[in-house]
């Protein structure tokens, strides 16, 4: 599923210059909007691979290219939705989302 999920995101970004960062993101969003879930080892397994490279990249896009606000509350909400769907981790934990949450509000 996760393949697919690439494919499909490398096929709609091939003629566009976005960075291998991005891909892999959209990729992952891609993943569990097709109802994927990523499993860890344990739950001490807490690195979240990409967390400060993608949220940048989220901001600069929505700067640049959206020409959309990233600043204030709303902004912040915007962005941690759209980070938790684009980074790998386990989504069934409740805790885990909200500690995931305050780490992309504060990189934000």
């Amino acid at each position: 599923l996760h393949h697919k999920a690439m494919l499909r995101v490398w096929r709609r970004t091939m003629k566009v210059r976005v960075s291998m960062t991005i891909k892999e993101a959209l990729a992952d969003k891609e993943y569990r909007k097709r109802g994927g879930k990523f499993a860890f080892p344990s739950p001490l397994d807490t690195f979240v691979r990409g967390l400060h490279r993608r949220t940048t990249d989220l901001h600069n896009d929505w700067k640049v290219r959206l020409h959309k606000e990233t600043s204030g509350d709303e902004a912040r909400r915007q962005a941690v939705a759209e980070m938790l769907l684009r980074l790998r981790w386990d989504d069934s934990n409740d805790a885990a989302r909200a500690k995931l949450s305050l780490l992309v509000e504060r990189i934000w």
